[in-house]
């Protein structure tokens, strides 16, 4: 239906064609156009699971086979991230203003529910599909910000956010048994003096995701470029930015109480023995390790990788002057940025 809708008021559907017809042909007011952007909106935001879309989300974590969740949360969530950054950015910089609002929303409602729902959960798959809800939401301030910084900081945090999440979930999936897992916060009571390797291990995963330095340092450095993205914008985010900073400190309510059970916590009578972690179990979390560490305390390969990669030739969409007072009542093309 989107796709008929900005075809319908462009004629194409090539996003340079669009770009070029929305700025030639003085679209960004048309209606159609308007709604098929909107459509977009929704469509990428109930993949992505940014709220309010995304109550399918930690039921089908919890449900699906932990393989299968850690690849929907990391690979196919990366996937659908970079599409809607070349979308959006490389075809609709033309109506940046209208499409800016909603992120900005979409952004601000994402980062406070996912984080602020997941201080409550006690399975650690439905607290990891909430705090992917919350990674949304950081995401989105970049998108929100339209520069080409913001889409290098993205990407950077999409390979961070990867490495982490593919990290944690292989975890959850060495602690498992056959036909049975195990991913209730109790069943990581004192995992380091039974397992300290995998406890470590899932340390420097919880941290990554946190923002936290030194062992968590990629997942510092991700945040911090996002932050310095929507800050130093043309129109700076400055609203979305205060957001992400204080809904970050929220997170760590629930990645250090995960850090906390399994280093303060003495393991209960009679829990079961970890079985031997399968061969490719053992490289998924070696490798995610090692390259966390590593980027955490030399991130310029990282950087390189994610600039290499933002070869789309985004414009810088977001507008140059930004009023200091939106007007209460004005033209579509002069509304002010909500991020003021």
């Amino acid at each position: 239906m989107y796709k008929r809708q900005v075809y319908g008021a462009t004629g194409s559907t090539n996003l340079a064609i669009i770009a070029e017809r929305i700025s030639e042909l003085g679209l960004a007011g048309t209606p159609m156009l308007l709604v098929g952007v909107a459509l977009l909106v929704v469509g990428f935001g109930f993949k992505l699971a940014a709220a309010p879309f995304h109550m399918w989300a930690p039921d089908v974590y919890e449900g699906a086979p932990t393989p299968i969740t850690g690849f929907m949360a990391a690979g196919v969530k990366a996937a659908t991230f970079a599409a809607f950054l070349r979308v959006f950015l490389e075809a609709f910089p033309g109506v940046y203003t209208e499409w800016h609002r909603a992120i900005w929303w979409l952004a601000a409602i994402t980062m406070i529910v996912g984080n602020f729902i997941a201080l409550q959960q006690k399975r650690l798959k439905r607290m990891l599909a909430y705090s992917s809800i919350g990674h949304t939401g950081f995401v989105l301030v970049a998108l929100a910000s339209g520069t080409q910084q913001a889409a290098t900081a993205f990407l950077f945090y999409l390979l961070a956010y990867t490495l982490a999440t593919m990290g944690a979930f292989a975890v959850v999936i060495a602690l498992g048994r056959a036909g049975e897992e195990r991913d209730a916060v109790e069943d990581y009571h004192g995992l380091w003096y039974t397992n300290p390797v995998i406890a470590m291990s899932m340390m420097v995963f919880m941290l990554a995701l946190l923002g936290f330095p030194i062992f968590g340092g990629v997942g510092f450095f991700a945040k911090w470029y996002v932050l310095q993205a929507a800050l130093q914008a043309p129109a700076p985010q400055t609203r979305l930015a205060i957001i992400l900073a204080l809904t970050t400190a929220v997170s760590a309510g629930y990645y250090l109480y995960v850090v906390m059970v399994m280093f303060m916590k003495q393991r209960p009578i009679g829990a079961p023995i970890l079985s031997p972690m399968p061969g490719l179990t053992r490289a998924v979390i070696a490798v995610s390790v090692s390259l966390i560490l590593l980027f955490g305390v030399y991130p310029e390969p990282l950087i390189r990788l994610a600039k290499a990669s933002n070869s789309l030739g985004i414009p810088t969409v977001a507008p140059t002057v930004a009023p200091t007072v939106a007007p209460q009542v004005a033209p579509r093309t002069a509304l002010a940025a909500p991020g003021h």
